[in-house]
């Protein structure tokens, strides 16, 4: 029997988000479990896998670095199992750390990422999960909805706004949020609808009937890996309602068999046709889909299994390239090819040259607001300059433009702030054109705001 070194995050040790695929990985293979509390942390000396060898080394989401690892442990073959919030969050295949694994098989739950890693070469392949459907014992109240506070977005008010048609008067907030967010219950304006809320329970079965009561269940992030929290919703024949993006809208047709929104557009409104289908032909839809879904997934899921076994096949020429395009030979921090022609942009040039020329234009405001951009925790120069460059005049520093330009065009910060949104629930900023950085910096100053 093979030997595999499993590695994941020690908060999906504690969600048990990776279960399924450890189970088949148990009933397979010889197992050994290691938990980490961040890719970075250092897998030395003192550990069960120390100078120990494994024929398969299995990674869930996290990206440790692979040469680090090859110090302390070997392998033959190593597979790993991203995740396209993940994959988005850190700006694609742009992070050194995936020169390490062009020699990985690839297993993807996003049909999307699996299209971004096999355009750059890599063995990736592509299975769906569905979870096994649950017995719906009760269909829940139409006017209520189930809503996991995980992350700052998607927010109360974002699904007061795109909830505002289908006439929801209960909302239960289940407040446990992700590790480094936390849960906020927001004063409504409205007195006609109810809150509760819950806290973490113990048991999986204990969520779910709390879930059972509500016909309605807000997708609880803007992006995700799997999305086992909506798919566990649509187990049970709730209408779910989510972003229009992966992997929520890879399993939720608009209209059909759930409700999908634009987290990037500035009216979070339900459309006119979604309001007109009777939830409960919704509901019974989406456990439709898990049903058939399962059925498919009990038969491919041992494709898993193969893939491990397998030599990864890589595309050499497609990775010669993204090497290139993504910069993973150099020493510095890549950055996009159209920003690439020279080193100005590796070494913050254009917003060296863009201070001093407010200084010396006396300009102090627009030089405050500029640093309150480029220094905010929700603006990422390298995600901002990987997406808009284009849009950008050549040499332009991506905070001024986003200061100046980009967020009237609706760009976004980065893949944490959503300026559209952030808008909508602040319609001061139009009206004073204020840059929604600045705003959130200045709101935090004076709550008068």
């Amino acid at each position: 029997m093979d030997t595999v070194l499993y590695i994941g995050h020690s908060f999906h040790q504690k969600t048990k988000s990776s279960g399924f695929l450890l189970e088949q990985l148990k009933a397979s293979f010889d197992v050994t479990e290691l938990y980490l509390d961040s890719q970075e942390q250092p897998i030395g000396e003192g550990t069960e896998v120390q100078g120990t060898h494994f024929d398969i080394l299995v990674i869930w989401q996290i990206m440790p670095d692979v040469q680090e690892m090859r110090k302390h442990f070997t392998w033959e073959r190593g597979v790993f199992f991203p995740m396209y919030d993940h994959f988005l969050a850190t700006q694609g295949l742009y992070p050194m750390v995936w020169k390490g694994y062009v020699n990985f098989t690839i297993i993807c739950f996003s049909k999307k990422l699996h299209e971004e890693l096999t355009a750059g070469g890599f063995d990736a392949k592509y299975i769906q999960y569905f979870p096994q459907p649950k017995p719906v014992d009760e269909w829940g109240r139409e006017d209520g909805v189930f809503f996991w506070q995980r992350r700052d977005l998607p927010s109360l008010q974002t699904l007061m706004a795109v909830a505002e048609p289908l006439h929801i008067r209960h909302i239960h907030l289940h407040q446990v949020p992700d590790p480094g967010f936390r849960s906020e219950q927001t004063q409504m304006e409205s007195h006609d609808i109810q809150i509760t809320s819950t806290q973490w329970f113990e048991k999986k079965e204990d969520v779910f009937h709390e879930m059972s009561k509500y016909a309605y269940y807000m997708a609880p992030r803007l992006y995700e890996g799997i999305g086992l929290s909506f798919l566990d919703a649509m187990s049970m024949g709730r209408c779910v309602i989510a972003p229009n993006t992966p992997t929520m809208n890879e399993y939720i047709a608009d209209g059909v068999n759930g409700i999908l929104y634009s987290c990037e557009g500035s009216t979070h409104k339900v459309p006119r046709k979604t309001i007109s289908l009777d939830v409960r032909t919704l509901q019974a839809n989406a456990y439709h889909t898990i049903e058939q879904g399962y059925k498919e997934w009990m038969i491919n899921r041992y494709k898993i299994i193969e893939w491990c076994q397998q030599e990864p096949n890589p595309d050499v020429e497609c990775l010669r390239m993204s090497a290139k395009t993504y910069g993973w030979n150099d020493t510095l921090s890549p950055v996009p090819p159209s920003a690439a022609s020279s080193l100005a942009y590796a070494l913050y040039i254009p917003e060296i040259l863009f201070f001093i020329q407010q200084l010396c234009s006396l300009r102090w405001q627009v030089l405050k607001n500029f640093m309150i951009v480029l220094l905010s925790s929700h603006f990422n120069r390298k995600w901002y300059l990987v997406h808009y460059s284009g849009s950008m005049a050549s040499g332009m520093a991506p905070a001024a433009h986003y200061l100046n330009e980009g967020w009237k065009q609706g760009k976004n910060p980065s893949s944490s702030f959503f300026t559209n949104l952030y808008i909508k629930q602040h319609p001061e900023v139009l009206e004073g054109g204020y840059c929604p950085l600045v705003h959130r910096k200045m709101k935090r100053q004076d709550r008068s705001i």
